[in-house]
């Protein structure tokens, strides 16, 4: 058994302490380093250790920026993210959507004629969006916030809080900052995927260091509780699309051939039907919405 060569940290979401789990290699852009990989011994969520000082190498490139298309593709396949908003929804529909990326779901958003913000920390990113959709797009929370917007009825994070190196403290900005009216949407990998603790290192979902850590559901709440937020699981029929990315991408997937990237899509899209019945609680991604106390 490999020994670990840092301290423990202490868990990302409920401050527990945390025991040395396996360690894992940095299989996308950026420096080919290997990161250790805590398991939290109260609520089971994962963490990286240590969570590099400048993650700006692990991003080179990491953004597609589509068009034509493929931005038509990008902006259709964000359907169930816009159903599942609708199911919660009360007939307001303001939205931010930290961690952008390309802009994809705020272009299906501003479709469907749903009033639009954009948090992205990547500057080519921010200046794609800004040309696609003619908005400012917020560096961060704290540029955000001096604009004085209006409230958002959703916050939306797909697949973006796993990557926050410091998930208390923005958790913390969220609920200091938006009303009792605002519903955040967090949709992650899964700590507790049955995926994860079959694979561990060679687990797609885990790309280290770009995800500091992988929450269960547990962490979530247990974070959620401090801030006066409650937590309930909700259904996206994307998870069995991400269930299947875990098995077609297994291993190692840096500098691929384009034919091994679209057979790899192929298999993904083959498998999708077959894991629509998976258990929630053991699938590779979940979908969590957070609202505040009243």
């Amino acid at each position: 058994m490999v020994e670990p060569t840092t301290v423990a940290p202490r868990c990302f979401l409920c401050q527990s302490e945390t025991l040395y789990w396996f360690t894992s290699t940095n299989q996308g852009v950026g420096p080919n380093l290997v990161f250790e990989i805590y398991r939290c011994s109260k609520c089971k969520s994962t963490m990286i250790n240590p969570v590099p000082e400048n993650l700006d190498p692990y991003y080179s490139d990491y953004h597609s920026l589509p068009t034509g298309r493929s931005l038509n593709r990008a902006v259709r396949g964000c359907k169930n993210r816009l159903r599942l908003m609708k199911t919660l929804s009360n007939g307001q529909q303001k939205v931010l959507d930290i961690g952008a990326g390309s802009g994809a779901f705020a272009l299906a958003c501003f479709n469907h004629g749903i009033e639009t913000q954009a948090i992205e920390i990547n500057s080519l990113c921010r200046k794609y969006i800004k040309a696609t959709l003619g908005v400012d797009v917020s560096r961060d929370l704290g540029e955000y916030f001096t604009k004085n917007l209006p409230i958002p009825n959703f916050v939306t994070l797909w697949h973006v809080f796993e990557h926050i190196p410091n998930p208390d403290e923005f958790i913390k900005q969220i609920s200091q900052n938006f009303g009792t009216e605002t519903k955040i949407i967090i949709e992650v990998p899964n700590s507790e995927s049955w995926q994860f603790l079959v694979m561990r290192a060679k687990w797609p979902h885990l790309d280290v260091p770009r995800h500091s850590f992988i929450p269960s559901e547990l962490g979530i709440k247990l974070l959620a509780k401090k801030y006066n937020l409650q937590v309930a699981h909700v259904r996206n029929r994307d998870f069995a699309s991400w269930s299947a990315f875990g098995i077609a991408n297994l291993g190692i997937r840096n500098r691929t051939s384009q034919i091994e990237k679209i057979l790899r899509r192929a298999i993904q899209i083959f498998l999708t039907p077959l894991f629509i019945l998976e258990p929630q609680k053991i699938s590779a991604t979940r979908s969590y919405v957070l609202t505040k106390e009243k």
